[in-house]
């Protein structure tokens, strides 16, 4: 499964550089987070500050750069991209190299498959999640991921009582009995539970006689930028954490509507 990803994620950005030609990203490429009433623009779009921009007054666009970076663009504004930004974030307009288009590529596979399940599974009832990107969620099957250097939290939905269950490390051969307080959601990582990267668990509720297994990835913690860990989380396969380190973030930069003859 992971090496049908990485193939997959290595022919769309051989796709992107043979659409751009080499060393050559699209000049000030940026990424869509969100969009709200921004005609052309969906979450996890590649575009360019040449790019034509038509927003309305209510209108709102939210982007990402290859750094990591969000920037909040509010309306009325026309022209392009780079019309707007050109004063404020100059340094956006120039090209990304390889590397820079590579990170984007993967933002934008990030947040475009984000929109896409979402979209999916908008009418189907979806199990409570965590708001914190490095909770790691005891209810949850799918691949999680926690940061050289940090123990992880335990995080569980709130159910009124208490509540213990039985985590068990495979390879390791280790487990422990965990106890949530009745109003509580999280929990320490066990200090008598192994931690390891790229280990399966085993997790069982008896109360509620279910068990799932937990599959955990160690990524490094010394990352230069936020885009840099959500890649990594991509790469694990940790995609809830990726798309919450990106869309919950706070935003870096932003730019209000423009005042009078066309400046901010």
């Amino acid at each position: 499964m992971q090496i049908g990803n990485m193939l997959q994620k290595a022919a769309l950005f051989s796709l992107a550089l043979l659409l751009l030609g080499p060393g050559s990203g699209l000049a000030g490429s940026l990424v869509v987070v969100e969009s709200k009433r921004v005609i052309g623009y969906r979450a996890g779009d590649l575009v360019d500050t040449g790019q034509t921009l038509s927003m309305a007054p209510e209108a709102e666009l939210t982007l990402l750069t290859a750094q990591g970076e969000k920037i909040q663009i509010s309306g009325p504004l026309e022209g392009t991209l780079a019309d707007h930004l050109r004063e404020t974030m100059p340094q956006l307009l120039a090209p990304l190299d390889d590397q820079e288009m590579a990170l984007l590529t993967s933002l934008a596979e990030i947040l475009g498959q984000h929109r896409r399940t979402a979209m999916r599974l908008r009418n189907v009832p979806r199990p409570p999640e965590p708001k914190d990107v490095w909770q790691i969620s005891i209810i949850s099957a799918d691949d999680q991921c926690y940061i050289d250097g940090q123990l992880p939290q335990l995080w569980r939905p709130k159910s009124g009582s208490g509540e213990a269950v039985v985590i068990r490390a495979e390879k390791l051969q280790d487990e422990t009995f965990v106890n949530f307080d009745a109003d509580g959601e999280t929990h320490p990582w066990p200090i008598d539970l192994a931690l390891a990267g790229d280990e399966d668990y085993r997790v069982v509720d008896q109360a509620a006689g279910q068990e799932h297994k937990l599959t955990l990835h160690l990524i490094p913690g010394d990352l230069p930028t936020r885009a840099h860990v959500a890649a990594a989380l991509n790469a694990k396969n940790c995609a809830r954490q990726a798309a919450q380190l990106l869309i919950m973030s706070d935003i870096d930069k932003f730019i209000g509507r423009m005042i009078t003859d066309d400046k901010f």
